[in-house]
């Protein structure tokens, strides 16, 4: 017959294996794992810079963007994008820019230095990328992205 600590250790083991194949978990720690290699790019900057900056360099790098749309694009809520924000508009990569009917709307741009930052670390982020989805081909590639594509958007119904 088992002892109480045994039983408590098959079950704790149970439950441990359970956690490696539960998919939010094995979704969670590929992000964290392709987003710690490319913080290792960022280092060569004089700053801090956390993967929630690349996210809004690499958005406003493609224009102009609203605060209230950009916290939702880079998944961030309203504080702390505005920290964020504050700290890029100090280190001089983006800019802010006021609505003039509605002081309450700021608009987001990037400045050339910024500009300068995502043409610099974008090569060096898709080598990454291809480094770490070396292993697989094309095809598997695109199931990939279109699983996760109905996966978004399935929960951001």
């Amino acid at each position: 017959m088992k002892s109480g600590k045994t039983r408590q250790k098959s079950k704790q083991k149970q439950e441990s294996e359970h956690f490696t194949d539960f998919l939010p978990f094995l979704l969670a720690k590929a992000s964290y794992l392709v987003r710690q290699g490319i913080l290792e790019y960022f280092k060569d900057y004089d700053m801090p810079m956390p993967i929630s900056t690349w996210r809004i360099l690499t958005r406003v790098n493609d224009g102009t963007e609203r605060v209230g749309d950009l916290a939702k694009l880079v998944m961030m809520n309203q504080p702390t994008l505005s920290k964020a924000l504050n700290r890029l508009e100090t280190d001089g990569l983006i800019t802010k820019r006021k609505e003039k009917d509605n002081r309450r709307t700021v608009y987001i741009s990037i400045t050339p230095k910024g500009k300068k930052m995502v043409a610099d670390l974008m090569p060096k982020v898709r080598e990454h990328e291809r480094v770490v989805f070396a292993d697989y081909d094309e095809e598997t590639l695109e199931q990939i992205r279109h699983f996760l594509q109905g996966l978004i958007a399935k929960l951001e119904e």
